[in-house]
């Protein structure tokens, strides 16, 4: 027998008032999902999956010529509607009921959040990391004036609250299914807290089969054909320690997500070089503890790795240069937490040891300081 209780719409006790809201930010109206977008790596990320998993190839890319997805960029953004309407259809063509909850408990969801995944990953309790997942949450949607998800609290329960239903509930109900499978499988796997998920409450009505249900959400109360998307957790979870804890780590990353925030604003690369472009995105992938060939990013900037190397070559660069000064930035901000060991420090910037670190040093010294970078403008 299944262990997830299944029961139909019920009315639940209403939550407190917007002042316990972990958000300093309160969620507001929106007009509807139209204004709303979400991060393309989403839509990436689950067309990879799809095709993982056994979806046809040529109907997945006629899928996303259909939906307008084709070609997108990793930091751009889709309309909320069509992100919805590809996980309806790739559910379809991967012949896979339970589509949203597997993709939402996979490996390859958490690798599609990006920095703001890492950096909630490291952040010191589940508090924290749902703090900063708001802070931070224009890096994976955009809404207008308003917050997609309302944190509320009630006496012993931590509850959020989807803010932005599609029209089309049925339509939605694998976007649904994955984002609540997401928050908890991060939450059981990020914060050890098994026995912490209460209740979901879903707009779709109850699915044929519910197996997949009891194994991702447990014994936790599943309510279909509710008023709104909702997920229940114990208010404990907020003092919890995160498995992966960093503070070293989440310091790092909070500046990188401030940069790629600040980036990714209407005209955030506006008035930038190509040069100034490509810093940008090397200190990206550094952060992230990946060391980028120059192809990698060239093919970020939609140029030929020939016309980004003449590009540098004009400003006295080349692509080891400029990867260089990057790293040697990193390396010098890194180093000044004592706790950070050379070694440490030497892996995470791609060092095969820390002989090889400093060697690199060494000839960092010798090498005459860049000319400054021109911050994007202030907005």
């Amino acid at each position: 027998m299944s262990r997830a209780r299944c029961v139909r719409a019920a009315t639940a006790p209403p939550a407190e008032s917007a002042g316990a809201r972990l958000a300093s930010a309160p969620a507001g109206e929106l007009d509807g999902p139209d204004e709303v977008r979400v991060g393309a790596s989403l839509a990436l990320g689950v067309s990879a999956y799809a095709l993982g998993v056994g979806a046809d190839p040529a109907r997945v890319h006629r899928l996303l010529e259909r939906l307008g997805l084709e070609g997108l960029r990793p930091d751009g953004y889709v309309r909320l509607e069509s992100l919805v309407a590809l996980f309806d259809d790739l559910a379809r063509l991967s012949h896979d009921d339970a589509f949203g909850i597997h993709y939402g408990t996979s490996p390859a969801l958490v690798e599609a959040l990006g920095v703001l995944g890492l950096l909630c990953r490291s952040a010191a309790t589940f508090g924290d990391a749902l703090t900063l997942g708001q802070r931070y949450e224009s890096l994976l949607l955009q809404t207008p004036g308003a917050r997609a998800t309302a944190v509320q609290l009630r006496a012993d329960a931590l509850v959020m609250v989807d803010e932005v239903p599609v029209a089309d509930a049925e339509r939605a109900r694998h976007f649904a299914e994955m984002s609540a499978a997401t928050v908890a499988h991060l939450t059981r796997v990020w914060a050890c807290a098994d026995g912490d998920l209460l209740e979901l409450r879903f707009r779709h009505a109850a699915p044929r089969a519910t197996a997949a249900h009891a194994q991702a959400f447990g014994p936790a109360r599943l309510v279909f054909g509710a008023a709104r998307d909702e997920v229940t957790l114990s208010r404990r979870l907020l003092s919890k320690p995160m498995r992966h804890a960093d503070p070293l780590v989440a310091r790092v990353l909070e500046s990188l997500a401030q940069a790629q925030a600040r980036a990714r604003r209407p005209g955030g690369d506006e008035g930038l070089s190509l040069r100034e472009r490509a810093e940008r995105l090397v200190r990206e992938h550094l952060h992230e503890g990946k060391v980028p060939a120059l192809d990698v990013i060239a093919r970020r900037l939609c140029v030929s790795g020939r016309t980004l190397q003449r590009q540098l070559t004009e400003h006295g660069l080349t692509f080891r240069s400029l990867l260089d000064v990057e790293r040697q930035a990193l390396a010098t901000q890194l180093l000044r937490d004592r706790s950070a060991s050379l070694s440490d420090v030497a892996l995470r910037l791609g060092f095969f040891d820390e002989r090889s670190l400093r060697r690199a040093r060494k000839r960092w010294a010798d090498v005459p300081a860049p000319a400054p970078r021109r911050d994007p403008p202030a907005r």
